[in-house]
Formats: structure tokens, sequence, C-alpha cells
């Protein structure tokens, strides 16, 4: 399997293009469609949340599988930028949700920007297990 590269703009209505696109290359037989939904969900809250709090122009989102992983990254250029007040309880959940979905995840910040690198195991056995 190819390794799944896609440049986006940072713009909110293209993230269902990047969801769409990463679901067709997750279509292999050792995915699960748990992994994929998993995958898939991680990668659009990632690419959304640097969206909302970057003043990037891009977002780039890299996958592969190795072996019984995918590896999962998220690039985006630009500094960041607080939020603005809304008064919504609800929002922040992002990360606790990526952190859920994924095995590991890692966020570099640099004066270029952020990287998000996540992995997840596609035993889903030892997942299960390692969960309870």
């Amino acid at each position: 399997m190819q390794s799944f590269r896609e440049s986006i703009p940072c713009q909110p209505d293209d993230l269902s293009s990047l969801r769409r696109s990463l679901e067709r290359w997750l279509f292999d037989d050792r995915v699960s469609e748990e992994a994929r939904a998993a995958v898939v969900l991680a990668a659009h809250e990632a690419a959304g949340n640097v969206i909302e709090h970057l003043g990037c122009t891009e977002v780039r989102v890299e996958a592969r599988i190795e072996h019984d992983q995918i590896y999962l990254e998220v690039y985006a250029n630009g500094g960041w930028q607080s939020p603005d007040a809304t008064g919504d309880d609800a929002r922040g959940w992002a990360f606790a949700l990526i952190n859920h979905l994924m095995d590991s995840v890692a966020i570099d910040e640099h004066d270029a920007g952020v990287a998000l690198r996540m992995r997840r195991s596609l035993l889903e056995n030892l997942r299960r297990e390692r969960s309870l």
C-alpha cells in the first residue's frame, strides 16, 4: 500500500474532501472498519483544530501503514491564535478525542507551524486489552 498525502487550504469547508480521500485510501484488508473510522475522525479533528487555531494557509495530512501500525501526521503552517471567547463550554474536546482514538499522540510546535504525529495499532484485540 502506498502512503497517503493530501494538502488542503485552511478552510473548514475542505475537511469533507480530506475525510473522503483518507477513508478511500484506508480500504485495505489489514484495516478494520473500527480503525478506519478512528483514523479518519482523528485526522478530521486534528486538521479542524489547526484550521481553527492557526493562522495557516495550508494543512497537509500524511498517513502510512507499517507492519501492524497506522501512522498519521497533520502539518500546518502558521502561528497559534487564541480562540474567540464564545462562552461555549462544549469546546476543547478535540485533543481528548484524538488521544482516545489513537494509541499515541505527539504535538510539535515550531516557528514554521505545528505537526501532530499519531499512531494506532491495527491489532484491535491488543487495543481492547490495553484499554481495560
